[in-house]
């Protein structure tokens, strides 16, 4: 398939990069424990050829007595593996160890970290929003988070929005990183479904 150049979609048309804010929530942050007590990164510093994460796998499943229900080894980032335990006793044996030697070399272990490959914010102003011309049907936690989701994070929505007893505006609570950055005018576009048995 041809890449387009030029256009729609092409990527000198396309912005090089922007951010947006994902609310923490129990379940999020209770797998981020999970994965910072199971998970590592392996890399290979000489090895006599280009390892692949079968390769890895059989390496620290050897060396630590697992079985194939125990590590799952993937590729990460280019030359790195992602390494995820299911036990959080193999993960740190592996991480005490630091090392494996698998296709004639040697394959260094680190933690995991989550935000290594993400920004983290701190959110340190609480706003008041409120949100003129939102559809009344749209009135949810979830379409208030995607209109403020790219600089805001959702607290709460007043309660007269969330019972529907006032619907001049929307109104809610959000953090953010900074006041200034919240624009005063966001497009909203609702999409359709397609039709069924097109």
């Amino acid at each position: 398939m041809a890449r387009a150049s030029a256009g729609i979609g092409a990527p000198d048309a396309r912005p090089e990069e922007d951010s947006c804010i994902i609310p923490s929530s129990f379940d999020m942050d209770r797998d981020m424990l999970d994965w910072e007590q199971t998970a590592a990164i392996a890399w290979s510093v000489n090895s006599p050829r280009r390892l692949e994460a079968l390769d890895v796998d059989r390496a620290i499943r050897k060396q630590f007595r697992l079985s194939h229900a125990d590590v799952a080894v993937t590729p990460y980032h280019l030359v790195e593996f992602l390494v995820k335990f299911n036990h959080k006793a193999h993960c740190d044996e592996a991480l005490a160890a630091g090392r494996v030697r698998a296709g004639g070399g040697i394959v260094h272990i680190r933690p995991w970290r989550p935000l290594e490959r993400a920004l983290g914010a701190a959110l340190n102003y609480k706003v008041r929003l409120c949100l003129e011309n939102v559809l009344d049907y749209a009135w949810t936690p979830f379409v208030a988070e995607r209109i403020i989701g790219r600089r805001c994070s959702l607290d709460r929505l007043e309660d007269h929005s969330a019972l529907r007893t006032n619907s001049e505006t929307l109104d809610l609570w959000a953090w953010t990183a900074d006041p200034n950055l919240i624009p005063k005018i966001i497009w909203l576009t609702f999409t359709t479904r397609p039709s069924v048995g097109l």
